[in-house]
């Protein structure tokens, strides 16, 4: 068909418009399948580079062997034109049959007119342009979609696109600028071309649909700048507010197409430029002057009631903050801290993300989904440096997998990893959700099975968060930027947190890795943990440790909890558990940092990796003295077996005596008193019905503050794992995530308490903003600890903050852990 002669390009359009008139006359026979896509490859899919219809310029190899624009719509029209009938006949037929039930011929019929129509479309926007025909090309190609198909809406936007910045471009140079008139009908145009990238992004184009809106609002935007002679911070000013919206959007979709790893190197090289024109052209090198800006527009909007102008405003506010941090982070060329460390007030941001959160969401669109999913990971990453309530974080994540499930095709898998993650955190502070926890986790191996995730979201089995020592949400140290365990060692570092050791015993040992099946701290008893196993893992796992005891560093993946693999310990083959140690191992894991070198250098990744020092940072002094015998600071699991005196020169008349690995331990009765206090031990019978009832669940997890020997044994001084917990989840606690072999006891066999069923009472919060819903309630002169069960979401909580501090409630089931459960009437 590619004719070596002077007429070779008539011959090909001869030829194929042959084999296009042959294709339309075999419909209906066995060959009609194969000759149609016989068709859309040669004519529409033969593309030179590996990108299909994403821009005027990009056409099928034919096409462009046939050079002539002419030729090219003459072909292109000859093929619409000649499968056109028959796509009118099957959708007339439609009238009566249903849509979503067509077959195969038909789908392939409406679509091949449909790109035709499109392409035709694409190639009246090449010189000499005819945008009419254009239009009319895209009406008809939208008309014959057979579903929603993102190809088609990128090319008409793209055309759009081409179509504003030829006029931009002519008016620069002639100067006929017409002031508000023209500037309306562009941004009446720019909308619809807006409108389309968006459906691109929502059906699955979302590396192009991103591309196209930045190219647009970035090529209005230096055009209202050279119309407007904006070449100072100070011209500013003059940008209108519709104007300052596009510069708001397009911060906006810088950062979310911030989100996605995997795009190709043409649109990663086209983000990264247009971040750096930016900062430089649109924001004239300073974040500063535009957040300055917007928040001076946000604090007179505010006054003045405009909702909705503030709320714009502050969205701005926001996107210029996050954007500074990013310039920051990136400049800092290191991954020792996280874009979000770079913000100077995070709890002042987190409010104000808070605050746009409360707006109401109607999915109008994939930019307000975008922009929505954009504010909840900021949302997450900030609560996390401000120490925010698990609870609130919950009713976010909630909110997060709602507005998640109103889109259709793949799924981001950050929010249902947030749910699955605060219900980590739920558990290590002794609530009952264990149900709720396993159904999360059901759902993500679901919808990991059946491929329902956006692969460029990044992958399932990454470390997003390492487990530390903290309160709330500040016991989550992100590093899902981080790449080797180098980064995660120094990022630790940085941050002065203590990680979280957990310990887990080795289930199996595949080609993957390792499956481990954890055991303390015990609120994590029974839950999976994977770990990388191999050179580059740097740890001893093999077939050969089956049934071992390990220890680790614990962090979280999508699919679960993960081990930091150069963490690992086995205890069993006498392997020492040093924190300082590890993460200087870590720091300095040479292996991990020429690889990925090597990586860099071949071109693998596009990564800007720090170059690491041959020496580890310094680690801060919270890691001295930490595990630096292997025992000191060390994590436990006691089993207590009775209360004993104490011996000559101890400093206690009374410890709580059991078994430890490796040797014997021991809890100090007046340590354990001070913790709690007498009132709440009191409420619960007195320390001796106490330390009975610990005896009888049989398992604590503890911190080894002290290590001597005693009759040839090492004799260890404990302390509780987390002393924030309150004495009535610790009871619950140590009970419901027991992994001893006989059934636990209830507590209500522990600590006899009497029931109040369905007995309506007054209950007083501990928290009167309701954060958490744990409190008391009196009756006959006595008070009881209880929780509210059915103050979730913010309604919930409105309502009952409106009883001020006196929440009429009723008493139902039997009291669990010595805490009664209740629901506000």
């Amino acid at each position: 068909m590619y004719l070596e002669s002077p007429d070779g390009c008539a011959n090909r359009y001869e030829l194929v418009k042959k084999l296009i008139d042959h294709a339309a006359g075999s419909l209906g026979t066995p060959e009609q399948e194969y000759v149609l896509e016989t068709l859309l490859n040669i004519l529409i899919r033969n593309k030179d580079r590996d990108i299909n219809d994403r821009d005027i310029n990009d056409l099928s190899q034919l096409l462009v062997d046939i050079a002539l624009i002419g030729t090219q719509r003459s072909l292109i029209e000859h093929l619409a034109k000649r499968f056109k009938p028959e796509a009118d006949r099957l959708l007339e037929k439609e009238s009566f049959d249903v849509p979503e039930q067509r077959d195969r011929r038909t789908i392939g019929i409406l679509r091949l007119v449909s790109h035709a129509y499109a392409h035709l479309g694409k190639l009246y926007a090449k010189p000499p342009e005819n945008y009419q025909e254009a239009a009319q090309c895209f009406t008809l190609a939208t008309h014959y979609m057979p579903n929603n198909d993102p190809f088609i809406f990128h090319m008409h936007g793209n055309v759009l696109y081409h179509q504003l910045q030829k006029q931009w471009a002519d008016i620069l140079k002639n100067g006929n600028f017409c002031g508000e008139k023209d500037q309306g009908d562009f941004e009446s145009r720019m909308d619809k071309a807006l409108l389309l990238f968006e459906k691109a992004c929502e059906y699955g184009d979302v590396q192009y649909g991103l591309t196209g809106q930045m190219n647009l609002l970035f090529e209005y935007l230096r055009f209202a700048y050279r119309v407007n002679n904006i070449r100072t911070k100070e011209d500013l000013r003059k940008l209108t507010p519709r104007q300052i919206s596009y510069q708001t959007r397009l911060i906006e979709t810088l950062e979310t197409a911030e989100q996605y790893g995997e795009f190709d190197e043409e649109a990663v090289r086209n983000i990264q430029n247009k971040k750096n024109q930016l900062y430089s052209e649109i924001l004239m090198g300073d974040y500063g002057k535009t957040i300055e800006y917007y928040q001076n527009e946000y604090d007179k909007l505010s006054s003045s009631n405009n909702t909705a102008g503030a709320i714009a405003a502050l969205q701005g506010l926001v996107s210029a903050k996050i954007q500074k941090a990013r310039a920051a982070y990136e400049a800092a060329k290191s991954k020792n801290r996280s874009l979000y460390q770079m913000i100077p007030e995070p709890q002042t941001l987190l409010n104000q993300i808070g605050v746009l959160l409360q707006e109401l969401y109607n999915k109008r669109g994939y930019y307000f989904y975008a922009k929505r999913t954009s504010l909840f990971r900021h949302w997450f990453q900030l609560a996390k440096l401000a120490d925010y309530a698990v609870s609130d974080a919950d009713i976010q994540a909630d909110y997060w997998v709602q507005t998640e499930n109103t889109i259709k095709g793949k799924k981001n898998p950050e929010p249902y990893y947030y749910k699955a993650l605060v219900l980590y955190l739920e558990r290590l502070d002794g609530m009952e959700c264990e149900g709720e926890l396993q159904s999360v986790r059901d759902t993500i191996d679901s919808m990991d099975a059946n491929q329902l995730f956006d692969p460029r979201r990044g992958r399932l089995d990454k470390i997003r968060d390492l487990l530390v020592e903290g309160h709330g949400m500040g016991r989550l140290l992100n590093v899902s930027d981080c790449g080797p365990s180098a980064e995660i060692a120094n990022r630790v570092s940085a941050a002065q947190k203590m990680p979280t050791v957990l310990c887990g015993t080795v289930e199996s040992v595949q080609l993957w890795g390792a499956e481990l099946s954890v055991y303390a701290p015990p609120a994590l008893a029974r839950q999976k943990a994977s770990s990388e196993i191999g050179k580059m893992s740097r740890n001893t796992l093999s077939g050969d440790q089956i049934n071992h005891k390990v220890m680790f560093f614990g962090g979280f993946t999508t699919k679960g909890i993960r081990a930091v693999s150069d963490s690992v310990k086995d205890q069993d083959t006498g392997e020492a558990f040093s924190v300082p140690e590890i993460l200087g191992a870590m720091g300095n894991n040479k292996d991990q940092i020429a690889a990925k070198e090597q990586e860099q250098q071949s071109g693998q990744t596009k990564a800007a990796y720090q170059e690491y020092p041959a020496v580890p940072v310094s680690f801060p002094a919270i890691y001295e003295g930490y595990g630096s015998t292997g025992e000191a600071g060390e994590h436990k699991v006691f089993y207590p077996q009775n209360v004993v005196p104490g011996y000559q020169g101890q400093d206690d008349p009374q410890y709580l005596n059991g078994k430890v690995d490796g040797g014997v331990g021991e809890m100090s009765v007046s340590y354990f008193t001070e913790l709690f206090g007498k009132k709440q031990i009191d409420a619960y019978g007195g320390i001796d019905d106490i330390l009975n009832a610990l005896i009888k669940i049989g398992l604590m997890d503890m911190t080894v503050k002290n290590v001597r020997e005693l009759d040839g044994k090492k004799c260890y001084t404990l302390g509780l794992y987390n002393e924030n917990i309150e004495l009535s989840q610790l009871l619950q606690l140590q009970k419901r995530l027991s992994i001893s072999e006989k059934k636990p006891e209830t507590q209500d066999e522990i600590v006899s308490l009497p029931k109040f069923k369905n007995k309506s009472v007054f209950f007083i919060p501990e928290d009167p903003e309701l954060t958490k819903t744990n409190g008391t309630f009196e009756v006959d002169g006595v008070n009881y600890s209880g929780i509210l069960v059915n103050v979730k979401t913010r309604n919930d909580r409105k309502k009952a903050k409106e009883y001020n501090g006196k929440i009429p409630a009723i008493v139902f089931g039997t009291p669990q852990s010595g805490k009664y459960t209740l629901k506000m009437k």
